[in-house]
């Protein structure tokens, strides 16, 4: 008897590291209503109702392991081209505490001599990771999750000569029945 306690209890023990080391992780996506342009604005004037306006396109956002990746798409839906010279972005948890990357792109780094010029419809990538606590995977894997994780805001920022532009994105996380 004793010996078939000892191998339930080791199954037992196996199942659980199991279901802890399966990290399904999970993705978020724009809260209704959430902004889909940036108006680039002339710092002379802000209230000009002229402004050129870029799209915004969240491609992805998603937590796994205990990574965060938030990648966004800006497109020039102007009919001209745009000169970027800075995008940047800046992610926020349910608290409100400023995530701090561990890495970051975007389409203006890197090059030789800004601005980066976009033409009409041509886009620009924004990415960054971060490292977050996801919760433990055990709890993870029976569905909760680390609740300053429920809901991020994406605050990108672009400059494009005397222009500039700022919107705030909500992102929600998915149902843990659209996990991947």
């Amino acid at each position: 008897m004793r010996a078939l306690r000892r191998r339930i209890r080791s199954v037992t023990l196996l199942a659980a590291a199991a279901i802890a080391a399966c990290d399904q992780g999970w993705t978020y996506h724009q809260a209704p209503g959430a902004p889909t342009t940036i108006p680039l604005r002339a710092s002379s004037a802000p209230q000009d109702d002229s402004a050129t306006a870029m799209s915004i396109y969240v491609m992805n956002a998603s937590v796994f392991s205990i990574g965060l990746g938030v990648d966004v798409y800006l497109f020039n839906q102007a009919g001209a081209p745009i000169a970027l010279d800075s995008v940047s972005m800046v992610v926020r948890d349910a608290r409100g505490r400023v995530l701090v990357p561990s890495s970051t792109y975007s389409c203006t780094e890197g090059e030789t001599r800004p601005p980066r010029v976009l033409a009409p419809v041509q886009s620009c990538q924004v990415s960054a990771q971060f490292e977050v606590n996801p919760g433990y995977p055990l709890l993870i894997a029976l569905g909760h999750r680390n609740g300053d994780l429920e809901r991020l805001t994406a605050t990108l920022s672009v400059r494009a000569g005397d222009r500039r532009g700022t919107v705030v994105l909500p992102l929600e996380w998915d149902d843990l029945g659209h996990v991947r």
